[in-house]
């Protein structure tokens, strides 16, 4: 337990008080995964909102790698980035907006100033 473990091992510890198990996660690097077991929402959502992570799996272990509309990835010590389906091809692309107008025609209507003709007519196209 004091390296990653990237093995079809799963280790299992009982516990009598959560609290001392979210402080002992979170005083190692944050895990590539987290596994929560448990029926009770409010647990699950303690849990979520206090341990940071990777992927998290609920009441399952690993499901959440192979869903491609789910991003994979690591936080801190176990990576970074987010690097499955969409999510991996949106961090590995950079999204950048172009805007292209014509030269030839100078079109002033949407822009100001606003006359009363150049209302009404704007009225008229966003009806």
């Amino acid at each position: 337990m004091k390296e990653e473990l990237f093995a079809p091992i799963l280790p299992v510890f009982k516990y009598d008080d959560v609290n001392k198990v979210i402080e002992y996660i979170n005083s190692k690097h944050t895990p590539l995964a987290l596994y929560i077991f448990s029926e009770d929402k409010l647990f699950v959502n303690d849990v979520l909102a206090k341990v940071e992570s990777g992927g998290v799996s609920i009441n399952d272990t690993i499901s959440h790698i192979i869903n491609p509309n789910l991003p994979f990835g690591g936080k801190g010590y176990s990576g970074m980035g987010e690097y499955h389906g969409k999510y991996g091809f949106l961090t590995f692309s950079h999204k950048r907006a172009v805007l292209s107008k014509t030269t030839k025609i100078n079109i002033t209507l949407p822009f100001p100033p606003y006359s009363d003709k150049k209302l009404r007519k704007l009225k008229c196209i966003f009806k």
